[in-house]
C-alpha cells in the first residue's frame, strides 16, 4: 500500500499534490479541500482574512479539488470540472475575474473553457484547456501572455503562438520571475517566445 502525506490538525485526509509559492504554500487534499499556510498578505490564504498562519487553513467555498498552483502572491486552483478559481493579489489581473482587485476568497476565472491544468507565476495565470489550448491573464507587459498584445488583461487571452489540437502538450509552465524572460511559455522539450 501507499502511504499519503497528512497535513498537521487534519491526520485522516491525505495530502495529493502540494504547491509553494514565494512564501506560502497550498495543498489539495484527497477529499477534494484545499488548505493553505504561510504569509497571508494580498489574501493569497484564501480563508478570507489577512493573518498569516504556520497552520494550514481550509480555503472555503471550494469542492472537489484536483490541483493547486501557488504564484507570488496569489493562488489558483482547479475542480474535476475545469473550472479555476484564484484568489490574492490581482493588482495585475492574474485572478482572471474581470477586475485588478485582491480578493481573500476564491473567485472563479471569467471566459475560460474547461481547464485540465493551470499554473501561477509571477503575476500571470495560465491554464491548458481540455481542447489543449493556452490560456493566460496577468502581467502582460512584455508579451508574457502569448496573446501577441502587450498589455495586462484581467481576463484569460488564447495564446496566438500555441494552436489549438495539438495533443502532445501535456503542460505549461509559467517561471517565478517571469518578467526577466519576456513573454516565455515553457512546455516540456519546448521553449516558445514571441
Amino acid at each position: 500500500t501507499r502511504t499519503l502525506p497528512v497535513l498537521s490538525g487534519n491526520p485522516n485526509e491525505p495530502v495529493v499534490q502540494i504547491s509553494s509559492g514565494l512564501n506560502h504554500s497550498c495543498a489539495v487534499q484527497r477529499n477534494g479541500q484545499v488548505r493553505c499556510w504561510g504569509n497571508n498578505a494580498n489574501g493569497r490564504l484564501g480563508n478570507g482574512a489577512l493573518v498569516n498562519s504556520l497552520e494550514p487553513v481550509i480555503v472555503p467555498g471550494l469542492v472537489e479539488m484536483i490541483q493547486v498552483s501557488t504564484g507570488r502572491t496569489h493562488t489558483c486552483a482547479l475542480q474535476r470540472n475545469g473550472n479555476v478559481f484564484c484568489w490574492g493579489s490581482g493588482a495585475n489581473g492574474e485572478l482572471g475575474n474581470a477586475d485588478f482587485n485582491d480578493h481573500h476568497l476564491p473567485v472563479q476565472v471569467q471566459n475560460l473553457p474547461p481547464a485540465k491544468l493551470i499554473i501561477a507565476g509571477d503575476y500571470i495565470s495560465c491554464a491548458l484547456s481540455e481542447d489543449t489550448q493556452v490560456f493566460c491573464w496577468g502581467k502582460g507587459a512584455d508579451g508574457q501572455l502569448a496573446s501577441g498584445l502587450f498589455s495586462d488583461s484581467y481576463q484569460p487571452q488564447s495564446s496566438t503562438i500555441l494552436q489549438r489540437g495539438h495533443n502532445n502538450l501535456p503542460q505549461v509552465s509559467a517561471g517565478l520571475d517571469f518578467n526577466s524572460y519576456p513573454g516565455v511559455i515553457h512546455i516540456p522539450g519546448i521553449v516558445l517566445a514571441p
